[in-house]
């Protein structure tokens, strides 16, 4: 997996810097109720697993599905549809490398400033 993380929680779309950082963010809860879709910076489908070791609290955890990116697409459009969303428009957006619509992403979330979230 390679960072940032991007997670989609029903249109709600979040980077995260880490693996580390988006399990920690992540709630189990959240995961069982499958509110979660998940990917690497390169378009690698996550997914996000509920661990419990005897005597600590449930945490999730993140691994990837595949060794080949293969929903960068799916992604394109999922940070598309976000930028879009909160106003983030200009020409050629839709032609932006899958790296700059991520950084778009992201610096749509320090302008918002609001936690680990955009």
């Amino acid at each position: 997996m390679k960072a940032p993380i991007i997670a989609d929680n029903r249109g709600d779309l979040h980077v995260f810097e880490s693996v580390d950082q988006a399990e920690r963010y992540i709630e189990p809860i959240d995961v069982k109720n499958n509110e979660w879709t998940i990917y690497d910076s390169e378009g690698r489908s996550v997914e996000a697993v509920i661990t419990r070791r005897w005597g600590f609290p449930e945490r999730v955890v993140l691994t990837a599905r595949d060794q080949i990116p293969r929903h960068s697409n799916e992604l394109r459009s999922r940070l598309i549809t976000f930028l879009t969303r909160i106003g983030k428009v200009h020409d050629g957006l839709a032609e932006l490398p899958l790296e700059r619509l991520i950084e778009e992403a992201r610096s749509s979330y320090v302008k918002r400033g609001s936690g680990d979230e955009i």
